[in-house]
């Protein structure tokens, strides 16, 4: 019963991203219990009270684009083109300059958190300051959970490094 539903979940995430879970399946092959973790870890990662979605997106992209693995940044852009959010999505593949503000800081503050930047403490200042306090714990959490996937395929040897003519928007 339990692997019946493991499996109609997997069929229902692979339905728009057929390429993109078949580590979750063997995953849930040899450790059940971390696929039920994985799968209640969502709420969590898709979390958003504050900030707008076109800024969780970004600042989520930018993460993702840190973290180097191309299925997820991939998965990422799906779920924020399900949410209508396109045209920031384009620009923040190529660099997130042409942004408009605030998906630019939110993008920059992604990106600097994934990679412990040095000009990190501004940019917790200058989210704070622009967006407030709640819009930073969002975007805070995004850019910390946007690390849980994609470091887990890459312990399992199933992460791809990013591959920017590979993505689809």
């Amino acid at each position: 019963m339990v692997r019946w539903m493991e499996g109609r979940i997997l069929r229902r995430l692979a339905k728009d991203n057929p390429s993109q879970y078949g580590w979750l399946d063997s995953f849930a092959k040899v450790s059940p219990g971390i696929f039920w973790k994985l799968i209640g870890f969502s709420p969590l990662a898709t979390h958003r009270k504050k900030a707008s979605k076109s800024l969780v997106h970004m600042a989520r992209i930018g993460a993702m684009q840190v973290y180097d693995c191309g299925a997820c940044l991939q998965i990422a852009i799906d779920y924020a083109a399900k949410d209508g959010v396109t045209e920031p999505v384009r620009a923040a593949l190529f660099g997130g300059n042409a942004l408009p503000e605030p998906e630019r800081l939110a993008f920059t503050f992604g990106r600097a958190v994934a990679a412990n930047a040095p000009n990190l403490r501004d940019l917790i200042e200058e989210v704070r300051g622009t967006l407030g306090d709640g819009a930073l714990a969002d975007l805070s959490l995004t850019a910390g959970t946007a690390a849980v996937f994609p470091i887990t395929k890459r312990g399992l040897g199933a992460a791809n490094a990013c591959n920017l003519e590979a993505l689809e928007i």
